[in-house]
């Protein structure tokens, strides 16, 4: 095969993978981290409350929606956790409760940096309390 024929292939192939190579395991673990994120909820939403079926959340910025700090959420709609190069979350709003909002999450880490072919996908739900302006 002519080298620049297999240069050609190799270079199609970096550009179909992302030019980053691909994880080929999954691991699913639930609940795992729930503390964890449960806490950086506490620390960095600043407000949420309901009325009128929906839940109004204020950030103070780690947590955003549409890269909105400030953000209203209906049942089932969702909002994003801070941005990382080797991971991310995802909140949904569940339901809304008289003291709390049931948020589920999906949590996703690719290990490739450090060496290993592994992606963990993390689900869970937590209750954010809610709360008045601080």
């Amino acid at each position: 095969m002519p080298k620049a024929m297999l240069a050609i292939l190799l270079l199609g192939q970096v550009l179909i993978s992302g030019g980053v190579a691909m994880a080929t395991e999954t691991r699913n673990t639930s609940g795992e981290q729930a503390k964890v994120l449960s806490e950086s909820l506490k620390k960095h939403i600043l407000q949420a409350s309901a009325s009128d079926g929906k839940a109004k959340l204020v950030s103070d910025g780690h947590y955003t929606k549409a890269q909105q700090k400030e953000f209203f959420l209906a049942v089932s709609e969702s909002f994003d956790g801070p941005p990382d190069r080797h991971s991310s979350t995802k909140f949904s709003l569940k339901s809304i409760l008289p003291t709390a909002l049931k948020l589920g999450y999906e949590s996703r880490f690719d290990h490739n940096s450090f060496g290993k072919d592994l992606v963990t996908i993390e689900t869970g739900e937590i209750d954010l309390l809610l709360t008045k302006s601080k």
